[in-house]
């Protein structure tokens, strides 16, 4: 399974404009990343199929380490797609650095889920952290699910968990993560994050 990419994002314009402002912002937002006839297949298979993720913990997770029997093949391919170097060249080319994947999951996050600072990998290494969120119906922030960067002193960014949106996190050893407690309000709403942590490969260009 190959996803399409918009094209918009394919041009070499923007890829210039975006690696600016990545490299002056330290994370930068892609709506629409992909063409919702590509994504179809994947997201449905990955919200319906429960059996698919195991439970660690808070909130639900699916690791492509630990697979569970009859993975659906368009899941198995989709995965394979964000683990490429078709894709991994693609954030290399609207963040301007070279990287190396360090790790890959997918989680489905609903009503009770979160995630604790605490479980936030401490690292000694400069990541560009991932994110694709996949759902059927729109997050408002009052529901929580919602991602927040912070140093313990100052919460820097947040990021809602809307659709077929791609986002891209530089952090280092200062920056924790963590995900607010999903709330009654979501109701029976949920989405699926599929999160990929990139090492820069030369730590001497650091933004």
């Amino acid at each position: 399974m190959i996803f399409t990419i918009n094209d918009h994002y394919t041009t070499k314009e923007f890829k210039e404009e975006a690696s600016e402002f990545f490299n002056s912002q330290g994370q930068i937002q892609l709506q629409e990343t992909f063409s919702e006839s590509t994504l179809t297949i994947f997201k449905k298979a990955l919200l319906e199929k429960n059996e698919l993720f195991t439970k660690q913990s808070n909130p639900l997770m699916y690791s492509y380490k630990e697979l569970v029997k009859d993975i659906p093949i368009e899941v198995s391919n989709g995965f394979e797609y964000f683990k490429s170097k078709q894709f991994q060249e693609f954030i290399e080319e609207i963040t301007g650095f070279e990287l190396e994947l360090e790790n890959i999951s997918i989680r489905k996050f609903s009503h009770k889920s979160y995630e604790l600072i605490h479980d936030s990998k401490i690292t000694d290494s400069l990541l560009i952290d991932v994110y694709l969120f996949l759902s059927e119906d729109e997050f408002e922030d009052s529901m929580g699910g919602y991602k927040v960067y912070t140093t313990f002193e100052e919460e820097l960014l947040y990021l809602t968990p809307k659709h077929n949106n791609l986002t891209c996190v530089f952090r280092d050893e200062k920056l924790r993560q963590y995900t607010k407690y999903i709330n009654s309000l979501a109701k029976n709403k949920k989405y699926i994050e599929v999160k990929l942590s990139y090492e820069l490969s030369v730590e001497d260009d650091l933004i």
